[in-house]
């Protein structure tokens, strides 16, 4: 697991995965845009295979960040194209595998730390 400055950003960081990996999301990857001044401190980019499954994944996430009390808002969750978890200092970002190659937030954010 990459390093973060903060203890509680990575305990929010490794209870989103842990979600994740429940729910099987597909090629998880985490930036740390920690000390960044971006908007946000963690984003966490996963894909599914078909809408169904994105909605599984927002789901699952939603409850492990609920049993956690971690706060969170969720964007899009009938979309098949891309669903959005906001919890503040990370966002996670659930996509169709064609519209994360589309939207190419990797590319986009390449020069930042990336972790699996």
């Amino acid at each position: 697991m990459q390093q973060f400055n903060s203890q509680e950003l990575a305990s929010r960081v490794e209870t989103t995965i842990a979600g994740l990996e429940e729910s099987k999301a597909i090629n998880v990857n985490v930036l740390n845009f920690e000390g960044k001044g971006l908007m946000a401190d963690a984003l966490v980019i996963v894909n599914g295979t078909s809408n169904v499954h994105m909605q599984a994944i927002a789901t699952k996430l939603a409850e492990k960040l609920k049993d956690s009390k971690i706060e969170y808002t969720v964007e899009g969750i009938n979309s098949d194209i891309w669903v959005l978890v906001d919890c503040g200092d990370m966002v996670i970002h659930i996509f169709s595998e064609e519209s994360r190659g589309f939207y190419g937030l990797e590319r986009l954010w390449g020069d930042m730390e990336q972790t699996a």
